[in-house]
C-alpha cells in the first residue's frame, strides 16, 4: 500500500507524519523519534495512527535520497508468536508534497 511519507529532523533524531488510503479513506499518522542505532545510523521511530500503533527502523542509502525501513505492530495489538517485520520504504521527492496529494491514490 503506497504511503507519503514526510520525514522532518527532531531534536537528536527524526520524526514526522504520513498518510496513506485505506477503503476510500485518508488515515493520517504520526512519526515520533525512539533514538538512533549507533552501530547502523539507524533511526528509530513510533507510529500511530486511528488503526495501529509500533514501531518503525528506518535506514538512508549514502545520498540520503533513499531509505529503508522495517515496521511491526505493538506487542499489545498482536501475540509475539504471530508478529511480523514489514517493509516501510520511500525515496525523496523532486518536488514538495502537499497534504491533499494523499486524497487520491498513489502509484
Amino acid at each position: 500500500m503506497p504511503v507519503v511519507t514526510w520525514l522532518t529532523p527532531q531534536y537528536r533524531g527524526l520524526g514526522g507524519k504520513y498518510s496513506f488510503l485505506w477503503e476510500g479513506e485518508r488515515v493520517d499518522g504520526v512519526l515520533e523519534h525512539i533514538g538512533v542505532v549507533s552501530a547502523t545510523g539507524s533511526y528509530l521511530m513510533t507510529f500511530e495512527d486511528k488503526y495501529a500503533r509500533g514501531q518503525l527502523t528506518i535506514e538512508f542509502d549514502a545520498s540520503t535520497s533513499l531509505f529503508d525501513g522495517l515496521w511491526t505492530l505493538a506487542p499489545e495489538l498482536v501475540p509475539s508468536t504471530s508478529q511480523t517485520m514489514q517493509s516501510w520504504t520511500g525515496k525523496r521527492s523532486q518536488r514538495p508534497l502537499k497534504d491533499a496529494e494523499c486524497d487520491v491514490p498513489l502509484g
